[in-house]
C-alpha cells in the first residue's frame, strides 16, 4: 500500500513538472508575441482595456488627451502587444501635458514670509507651485498605469490555459493543482507591480523633493524664450532701449564721450535693475510682470518634472514589472512548487481525490471485465450448443 501511494506521488510530481514547463513556455510565448490564440475571443481593443481596468485620468476626472491617433488603438490586442500599446498611450498622453493655469491666489499663498526677511522670493514660489502640481497630477497616473499593466498581464493565465488545451497538455482532474499555479502566478503579478510602483513613487519624490535646475529646466535658451515673452512695464522697456542706445553711442564717440557714455550706460542698466526689484521682490502687490514671471517658471519646472517622470516610469515598468515575469517568475514556480512536494504532495494534487477517482474507474473496469467474461461465456457455450445441434443433425441424416 505504501508503495503504490509513492510510485502515485511520484507519478503526480513527473506530469506536474511537464505541465509546469509546458505553461511557462506559454507565458513566454504570448509575451514574445504569437497568433496562437484567437483574437476574437481574447483580445482586447482600447476601448475595452479602457472598460475593463480604466483609461488615464487627470485630478479633473476627465480623460486624457491623445494628440494623435495611437496606433493599434482598434486592434484585439494581447500580451507584449497589449502591453506596448498601454504603456504608448501613457507616453503619449502624459507627455504632452502642460502646466495648469497658476492663479494669483495661490501665488501670493506660495510666498509667505521668509525667516530672515519679509521680501518676495519668487522663484521659491514658482517651485512650491510647481512641485505641488505636479505631485498631485504625477502620482495618480504611476497608480493607474500600474493597475492598467497589471490587468494586461493577468490576462495572459487563461490565454496560457487555452493554449495548453488546444495542445493536449493541460491536466485534466487536477484543479487544485491548476489553482496553486493560477494563485502563485496572481500573487506574482501583484507583488511585482507594488514593488515597481513603489520604485516609480521614490523617483516622484525624489524629483520634487528638491529642485535643481540643470536637471528641472530642459535649457536656459527655452527659458529665455519664455521670459522674452513677459509683458515688461514701459519704465524697464524704456530704461533697457535706453541702455542699448548708450551703448551704441559710446562705441561711436571718441576720449571724453566714451567715458561718459560708459557712466549714462551704467546709470541706465542700474535704473533698470531698480526697476524689477521694485516690480518683483519690493512688491506684495502681485503685478502682471510677476504673476508671468512665476508662471513661467512653474511651467518650465513642471516641464522637466513631467519628462523625467514620464522617461523614469517607463523604463521602471519594462525593467522591474515586465522583465521579472520573463526571468525571475519561472525560476520562483519553480522552487515553490517543488518545496510544496517535498512538504505535502497530497495538498499539491489532492491525491485522496486522485486515488477515490482511480479506484472508482478500476470498479468500472472490473464491472466492465466481468461483462466481456460473461458475454464471452454465453457466446462460447451459444457456438457449443450450435456444434452439438449440427453433429446431431449430421448423424440422423
Amino acid at each position: 500500500m505504501q508503495s503504490n501511494r509513492c510510485l502515485l506521488a511520484f507519478v503526480l510530481q513527473d506530469k506536474g513538472r511537464m505541465f509546469r514547463e509546458s505553461f511557462l513556455n506559454k507565458l513566454s510565448l504570448l509575451l514574445r508575441g504569437t497568433v496562437a490564440a484567437p483574437s476574437d475571443r481574447f483580445g482586447e481593443t482600447l476601448v475595452d482595456e479602457h472598460l475593463k481596468a480604466g483609461a488615464f485620468t487627470g485630478i479633473d476626472g476627465k480623460a486624457l488627451v491623445v494628440p494623435h491617433v495611437l496606433p493599434n488603438s482598434g486592434m484585439r490586442l494581447y500580451g507584449g502587444a497589449q502591453f506596448h500599446r498601454a504603456m504608448a498611450e501613457f507616453r503619449a498622453g502624459v507627455g504632452q501635458m502642460a502646466c495648469p493655469e497658476v492663479s494669483r491666489e495661490e501665488i501670493v499663498n506660495a510666498c509667505g514670509v521668509d525667516d530672515i526677511h519679509d521680501g518676495v522670493n519668487y522663484v521659491r514660489t514658482a517651485c512650491v507651485i510647481a512641485v505641488s502640481k505636479s505631485k498631485d497630477i504625477f502620482e495618480p497616473l504611476i497608480h493607474q498605469l500600474g493597475y492598467r499593466l497589471a490587468h494586461v498581464l493577468r490576462r495572459i493565465l487563461p490565454i496560457s490555459m487555452y493554449l495548453l488545451q488546444k495542445d493536449g497538455q493541460c491536466l485534466s482532474g487536477h484543479d487544485l493543482f491548476l489553482r496553486r499555479v493560477g494563485t502563485n502566478f496572481h500573487k506574482f503579478i501583484e507583488e511585482a507591480e507594488a514593488g515597481c510602483k513603489h520604485r516609480c513613487l521614490e523617483d516622484l519624490t525624489s524629483t520634487t523633493r528638491f529642485v535643481t535646475w540643470s536637471l528641472h529646466t530642459k535649457s536656459t535658451k527655452a527659458l529665455k524664450a519664455i521670459m522674452s515673452k513677459l509683458q515688461l512695464p514701459d519704465t524697464v522697456r524704456l530704461g533697457s532701449n535706453g541702455t542699448s542706445n548708450n551703448q551704441q553711442h559710446c562705441s561711436n564717440g571718441k576720449g571724453g564721450q566714451q567715458q561718459n557714455g560708459q557712466v549714462d550706460a551704467g546709470n541706465a542698466t542700474a535704473g533698470v535693475m531698480i526697476d524689477l526689484l521694485e516690480c518683483t521682490l519690493w512688491q506684495r502687490q502681485l503685478g502682471m510682470l510677476s504673476e508671468e514671471t512665476v508662471g513661467a517658471l512653474v511651467a518650465q519646472v513642471f516641464e522637466g518634472i513631467r519628462d523625467f517622470i514620464v522617461q523614469s516610469v517607463e523604463l521602471k515598468y519594462n525593467c522591474f514589472f515586465l522583465m521579472p515575469v520573463i526571468d525571475t517568475f519561472p525560476q520562483r514556480l519553480r522552487e515553490q512548487l517543488e518545496e510544496a512536494w517535498q512538504n505535502d504532495v497530497e495538498g499539491v494534487f489532492d491525491v485522496k481525490a486522485v486515488r477515490t477517482a482511480l479506484e472508482a474507474r478500476l470498479k468500472n473496469l472490473e464491472a466492465e471485465k466481468k461483462q466481456v467474461r460473461s458475454r464471452t461465456t454465453c457466446s462460447a457455450l451459444s457456438m457449443r450448443a450450435c456444434l452439438l445441434l449440427r453433429q446431431s443433425r449430421q448423424q440422423r441424416g
